[in-house]
């Protein structure tokens, strides 16, 4: 009995747990409860996906899904302060030439003075040059670094040009370490100061 009058005269309340769409709410509500959980799974699992640790490379142009999906939901950046672990295991950087015997010369890579990268690692120049040689959205201050180096830098031979190098020893993630033991990924940069603007071989 949903309603009318018991034996004691007092109004029976209806039952709410006798409706035929308890819970069912209107239609439109339905379909945005189901579009929001959906919304919710995907972008778990791309956060999932993106975070899962993979061997650095260079030439390496990511998966294409999840950068599609960056470009919806982010902004392009490249940060280096929320690395869990030192995304570099070693970094060397200088400036190269040849002299006219073809011999190596060298000049260290901070300015001015040209003195040598810093042994024990400094963070500020970590720091610095790591995104001036890393980070494809500090080009512009890579240039204005290369420009001002070569107005300092003597005349290289005939035929030759200074050029920035850097070594970097990329931190491999232990799964591959426990593999072979190696702590890091060798990668090598060169800069060629007459073409500061030109992406690197």
């Amino acid at each position: 009995m949903t309603g009318g009058t018991n034996h004691g005269g007092e109004e029976n309340v209806p039952d709410c747990g006798d409706s035929a769409d308890d819970g069912a709410g209107p239609p439109g509500n339905r379909w945005l409860k189901a579009l929001l959980l959906a919304f919710c799974c995907w972008h778990a699992a791309f956060l999932l996906v993106s975070i899962a640790p993979a061997p650095p490379s260079r030439g390496d142009r990511g998966n294409p899904v999840l950068d599609f999906y960056r470009l919806m939901l982010g902004g392009v950046q490249q940060w280096n302060m929320f690395d869990t672990i030192p995304l570099l295991h070693s970094l060397d950087v200088r400036f190269e030439s040849k002299d006219a015997a073809g011999a190596r010369i060298t000049r260290g890579c901070v300015l001015p003075g040209f003195k040598p990268y810093p042994k024990p690692e400094s963070a500020r120049y970590y720091v610095l040059l790591g995104r001036l040689v890393m980070f494809s959205n500090d080009i512009s201050y890579r240039d204005a670094y290369l420009r001002k180096a070569v107005g300092l830098l003597p005349p290289p031979a005939a035929g030759e040009s200074w050029s920035l190098v850097a070594d970097e020893g990329y931190t491999r993630n232990l799964f591959h370490i426990r593999r072979d033991g190696r702590m890091a990924m060798p990668v090598t940069q060169t800069f060629d100061l007459n073409n500061p603007g030109a992406s690197p071989p």
